[in-house]
Order: structure tokens, then C-alpha cells, then sequence
């Protein structure tokens, strides 16, 4: 159950091109969000460019209580519902999962990939060098590469490769705890 007072994460369905626009408003309204956006490099015939591209377009995550949650529906144009788990039971992402997947965007210039696959759980490390140093994630082997973790719920996990010789095991369970 979620405390309608309590301040949480939410993921927010976003209309076609309507990220940086449902962005703005959130801003306006004094709403806290993070729309993950990478600088990437593309080539085109006569050009090379930087861009800013949405990691995950189509949606937003927006902190926010329960409450207000729903108003938001109301008074923002483009934000269309809230990802859920169920009738009536709206996907939280827990604050640690949410900081190390901000850490993650913000530390690397590497392409980052989603995977929906159902990922075994594995064992949580600290990396030690590199742009993720101090970081805590998960390692996961996919394809035959080595990936660190940061899980989002039904969104999936956001992945980008390590290298394993730069990792340090902690001992803990990389899937959060109810209390995170």
C-alpha cells in the first residue's frame, strides 16, 4: 500500500514526442522528474552531430505523492497514465533504485540497452574504477557479456557492459528488500 503523503517514484506514460513538453509543465508545477537522456554521437551524409536522445521514450519518472499523482493526469497535457502493476496499484521505483540508475546515465558515455528479460538474481558489487567507481550494482552475464544492473521494476533494467576485473563482490542481494 502506498502512503498517499509519502513522496515515491512513479513512471509515467508519455504521448509521441511529448517528453520534453511533459518536462516543462512537471518544472513549472514545482513537480520533481528525471527524463534520461544520453549524448550521443550520429552520422549523418555530410555531417557528424550531437544529440540528446531519450533513453526511454514515451515515459518519464516523476516523484511525486499519491495524491497528486492523479491530478497530474488531469492538468498535464501528454501525460497519458502511470505504468502499474495492477488495477489501482501504480509501479513504484524505490529512491535507491532510482539514484543508481541516475548515477549510471550521468557516468558513462557507453550505449545504454533495456532488457525485459527475466534476469536471475545475482550478486550485488562495487565497482572499482572506470566512470561507475563507488558504485553500487548488480552483474549479470548476458549473451555472453558481462552487464552491471540497475533494476526499474516492470520497466526492466537498464545495463550498460563492465569489466569484471574492475568489481568487487559485497556479499549482498542485489534485489531490493521492501524497505528500499
Amino acid at each position: 500500500m502506498i502512503a498517499r503523503n509519502e513522496l515515491h517514484w512513479f513512471v509515467g506514460r508519455v504521448k509521441s514526442c511529448q517528453e520534453r513538453k511533459v518536462a516543462e509543465a512537471l518544472s513549472m508545477q514545482g513537480v520533481e522528474y528525471y527524463l534520461p537522456v544520453q549524448r550521443v554521437k550520429r552520422q549523418w551524409s555530410d555531417r557528424i552531430k550531437w544529440i540528446d536522445k531519450l533513453l526511454l521514450p514515451h515515459y518519464i519518472f516523476i516523484r511525486t505523492t499519491d495524491a497528486l499523482r492523479v491530478s497530474l493526469l488531469q492538468s498535464i497535457y501528454g501525460l497519458c497514465s502511470y505504468m502499474a502493476e495492477g488495477i489501482g496499484h501504480p509501479s513504484v521505483i524505490p529512491d535507491i533504485q532510482m539514484s543508481r540508475f541516475r548515477q549510471m546515465v550521468e557516468r558513462t558515455n557507453e550505449a545504454f540497452c533495456f532488457s525485459r528479460e527475466p534476469l536471475a538474481p545475482g550478486d550485488e558489487i562495487l565497482i572499482l574504477e572506470g566512470p561507475f567507481v563507488g558504485m553500487t550494482c548488480e552483474v549479470v552475464e548476458i549473451h555472453g557479456s558481462r552487464k552491471a544492473v540497475v533494476r526499474l521494476g516492470m520497466l526492466g533494467a537498464a545495463m550498460v557492459t563492465i569489466k569484471t576485473d574492475a568489481v568487487q563482490k559485497t556479499g549482498m542481494v542485489a534485489h531490493p528488500t521492501p524497505h528500499e
